[in-house]
């Protein structure tokens, strides 16, 4: 028989876990607009925030992008795609990237065009000079310089025009720093596990030993874009053994799944994403005994109540290996009314891939 204290504290966690979840949703912040102006001689475009922008740039190659990756951003309302062909510049593309990140991509269609970014009162603001024309028109208006030299100051444009290769350097380190970043976060996940399941019942140690080895699947998806890290988590695991009884030495087979549900927390940190969080189990077993045997088999089910920790790697964009240690709580009473505990550790390690619909 399942202990009640044990359900009310399965219940009572899984809602405190919910409760600071949601809680999480507080403070949102939103990109509202995006606004593309087409000047003579330059493409002005402005990303509008009111509470300020934390971003990061870098660039890409075959084909050539230009990134940007707007931090702490929980909604989105901009359009997914912007066509301006351009001063150099095919289309802007938008969207969440990976939790609380807007990812902004300017596609280029050949070479790319200087630009400079300016944080403004209301947003970000990147200006392009397409270099063919900014050539074009530079020795015009040094030449105008030169004749009112006195009555003009340097023209703003020739300020740019200097500045701007100073940018790209800095740009390919932000790059090559990019390189090595965790690649963007799906919201999906199937997988394979194996491992050691290490029952903490007495009597079944002595029948089949300390530890037995299991094997399972995994599935995860991420439900809500506003809510940073949480996932729901569903697993099948199967282990099976063979033991003796202690007077008669008869072969038993005995074999356990567990049918898992769980909330986790995940931590994005660069190639690592560490989790935690509780969940509840179906379990299902069944002891045989041989033919002939006083003894019938016997079988069974339970509830039970877990708390699951560990840590992704990700090998690449889809996929990763994970390492994970897993605490099970599960009673039950045989036809026999003998108590047995089916609680213990489950350690094990998994490949996953993580993939987007």
């Amino acid at each position: 028989m399942i202990k009640r204290r044990t359900y009310l504290g399965c219940l009572l966690l899984l809602g405190l876990m919910t409760g600071f979840l949601m809680s999480q949703t507080a403070g949102e912040n939103e990109i509202k607009n995006l606004q593309i102006n087409q000047l003579e001689d330059k493409l002005v475009v402005l990303i509008e925030s009111e509470i300020g922008i934390i971003y990061e740039s870098f660039v890409l190659y075959s084909p050539n992008r230009l990134v940007f990756d707007l931090m702490n951003v929980e909604k989105s309302s901009l359009e997914p795609e912007y066509d301006v062909n351009k001063f150099g510049i095919a289309k802007i593309r938008t969207g969440i990237n990976r939790p609380s990140v807007l990812r902004i991509v300017f596609d280029i269609t050949q070479e790319y065009p200087l630009y400079k970014i300016d944080e403004v009162e209301n947003g970000l603001e990147i200006t392009f000079w397409p270099e063919s024309m900014e050539i074009e028109k530079r020795e015009p208006k040094v030449k105008e310089e030169i004749k009112e030299e006195v009555k003009k100051p340097e023209p703003e444009p020739v300020k740019v025009e200097k500045k701007a290769p100073e940018i790209k350097p800095e740009v390919k380190k932000e790059a090559e720093i990019a390189a090595m970043k965790p690649s963007e976060e799906k919201k999906f996940t199937v997988g394979i596990m194996s491992g050691l399941y290490f029952v903490q019942d007495n009597v079944f140690k002595e029948i089949y030993g300390n530890s037995s080895l299991a094997f399972g699947a995994e599935y995860s998806f991420a439900p809500f874009q506003t809510i940073k890290g949480l996932d729901f988590w569903l697993g099948f695991n199967s282990m099976q053994d063979t033991g003796k009884t202690t007077f008669l030495e008869e072969d038993l087979k005995f074999r356990m799944m567990h049918f898992s549900f769980s909330i986790r927390y995940l931590f994005y940190l660069k190639r690592f994403s560490p989790f935690i969080g509780p969940g509840i189990d179906y379990i299902t077993y069944k002891e045989t005994y041989p033919e002939g045997s006083p003894v019938e088999s016997i079988e069974g089910s339970t509830l039970g109540f877990h708390i699951q920790a560990g840590s992704y790697f990700h090998i690449t964009d889809s996929l990763s290996t994970n390492l994970f240690i897993k605490y099970n709580i599960a009673e039950t009473t045989t036809s026999e009314d003998v108590e047995v505990s089916l609680g213990g550790f489950h350690l094990g390690i998994g490949l996953i891939y993580r993939f987007n619909l």
